[in-house]
């Protein structure tokens, strides 16, 4: 009978519409691991087999603490990186994507590392995954993970969970893991002059007090409001409500002159713009990327008043004092939204953060010139780092008493949004006059 359902598995796992898609899934997923290592971004396609690839590497990024000491009981020493990679795709297929039999996953590994590597590679692939099987994987994974170190058990990674052990309780830092590990809603921002669709794939959400007159909702069905006609480009932004808190802290005024430095993808710009006024005010839209800025410019093409300029926000092309209120959205250590970031559990280090924390003070540095007497400026991140905040933010008014802090808010990680900055500071002075779009260039 074993006999028979091995004959089974195997013209199973041979069926062309199974392993066609898993190999291809499978070469990529591998690929995009390779280049994520490396410290390149990977580029994933738009096609057919793109959705299966995203999944699998949301899980494995998810996971990958786990997967790691997983595999390190069930082959004490040192795996080559090239078959982690492929492990990494076949455990997470077993243990939570569970599309494909386990024959199917195993058989697709095995083929795809003898083909690439060497038959005795292959050897090991396949004795491991049969043993990992037949464990089965649920098991495996819950009693190796119940002998893990703290930081394995919650999958924050080590020096992000060294860094949080330090500001949060055991109770506090397990709620947010568990926050972390849930995939993000898909939600979408309506502008302030579309009413709701009446469709059942759209619900309201009810957001915090932050967010005054904001409508958003959670989108349960992706095709339809990719694919579909309810509801045009125009009309609906997909972000989420944290990126909300720094543009409504700026509280722009219609008519105002409008800085949004580091301004792609154009979220922010968009509503800066709804706030200022199609006709009267001026949005100037900075950033460097040629990438980042065709994709703001795509995101920004019907509104008349955003202005996009192709600059570094420490050097903005701007004359000083010349502009109302300023948005400093600046690059930072993403911690605060690891839900659609997963790769930053592993990623982030106390040198890049670092890095970062410069940056960021040059950002602050060459840009708060432009600000005019009397006028705002709101540094905002999607960090949840003290060093990149609010003691960012302290140490830049030791040596700017032209400025003063009006108030700042933390967003942490949680079911309805991601975690995310906001200081709201202004230019003493009196106010004298607005500026103009003309003088801001």
């Amino acid at each position: 009978m074993a006999q028979r359902r091995r004959g089974k598995q195997k013209k199973r796992a041979a069926a062309p519409e199974h392993t066609g898609t898993a190999q291809q899934v499978l070469t990529r997923v591998v690929q995009a691991l390779a280049e994520r290592d490396a410290g390149s971004h990977d580029d994933l396609q738009a096609d057919e087999y793109g959705r299966l690839v995203r999944n699998a590497l949301f899980a494995i990024e998810r996971h990958r603490p786990g997967l790691e000491h997983v595999l390190q009981t069930l082959a004490p020493g040192r795996i080559r990186p090239r078959l982690r990679r492929v492990l990494w795709w076949a455990m997470a297929q077993m243990l939570w994507m569970r599309a494909l039999p386990h024959a199917i996953v195993a058989d697709t590994c095995v083929r795809f590392v003898r083909k690439r590597w060497s038959t005795h590679e292959s050897g090991f692939v396949n004795a491991l995954l049969r043993t990992f099987a037949d464990g089965p994987p649920d098991r495996i994974w819950l009693e190796a993970m119940a002998e893990a170190p703290a930081w394995v058990q919650l999958e924050l990674g080590q020096t992000l969970h060294k860094r949080w052990s330090t500001r949060f309780s055991e109770d506090e830092l397990a709620a947010l893991s568990q926050v972390l590990q849930k995939p993000a809603p898909l939600t979408v921002r309506l502008r302030a002059d579309t009413p709701p669709p009446n469709v059942d794939w759209l619900c309201p959400l009810e957001l915090p007090a932050w967010a005054p007159g904001i409508h958003m909702f959670e989108c349960t069905d992706a095709t339809a409001l990719f694919s579909g006609d309810t509801l045009s480009g125009q009309n609906a932004y997909v972000q989420d409500p944290s990126t909300l808190l720094a543009p409504l802290m700026l509280d722009v005024q219609p008519g105002e002159t409008v800085g949004d430095f580091c301004s792609a993808p154009g979220g922010k710009a968009i509503l800066l713009a709804e706030k200022a006024g199609p006709e009267e005010g001026c949005i100037l839209c900075l950033d460097r990327s040629p990438a980042r800025l065709q994709r703001l410019a795509q995101n920004t093409e019907m509104l008349t008043s955003c202005r996009i300029i192709a600059a570094d926000a420490a050097h903005p092309p701007c004359a000083d004092q010349s502009i109302d209120a300023l948005l400093l959205d600046v690059p930072c250590s993403n911690t605060g939204v690891i839900r659609r970031r997963p790769d930053v559990r592993r990623s982030i280090s106390e040198e890049r953060v670092r890095e970062l924390v410069a940056l960021q003070r040059e950002i602050l540095e060459g840009a708060c010139a432009v600000v005019r007497h009397g006028g705002r400026l709101v540094y905002s991140t999607c960090s949840i780092e003290p060093e990149e905040n609010g003691d960012q933010i302290q140490q830049f008014l030791k040596t700017h008493p032209e400025f003063r802090l009006v108030r700042e808010q933390l967003l942490l990680p949680c079911d309805l949004h991601d975690g995310a900055y906001a200081a709201l500071l202004e230019r003493n002075g009196d106010y004298s006059s607005k500026s103009t779009c003309k003088s801001s260039a």
